[in-house]
């Protein structure tokens, strides 16, 4: 029988993360956030209440408490939406332009055969 205090640590260890969106962005982009965060369950907030007025300092220092230790941030600049993946607490900030992305309706519209992912996993195979 494998050790509880193992398994705890090893718990510990899984990266769990924020995505939020930073500031205004439009409808498309609110998706998309949505969509990341679907995307990267089961150790990310699904359903974290973000504010008009929340700054990074706020999502930084909530982000301790909770263990979290990435924050992914969508935000809209003058050239185009942006990507932020940051390393807590510390850690380094990567920062990506976002040029293209595709939405899953959009992917769903496209299928010949629309397979609901919500779905596929109640079963196993």
């Amino acid at each position: 029988e494998p050790n509880k205090n193992e398994e705890t640590d090893a718990k510990d260890d899984v990266p769990k993360s924020f995505v939020v969106r930073h500031g205004k962005v439009g409808k498309n982009l609110h998706i998309l956030v949505t969509e990341l965060r679907k995307l990267m369950l089961p150790y990310t907030a699904l359903k974290l209440r973000e504010r008009n007025n929340s700054s990074m300092k706020d999502y930084v220092a909530v982000a301790s408490p909770l263990s979290v230790s990435h924050i992914m941030a969508v935000s809209m600049s003058n050239k185009g939406p942006i990507l932020k993946i940051g390393r807590m607490p510390h850690g380094p900030t990567l920062t990506y332009r976002i040029s293209r992305y595709a939405l899953g309706k959009h992917i769903r519209e496209k299928q010949k055969k629309v397979i609901d992912p919500t779905k596929s996993f109640q079963n196993p195979p």
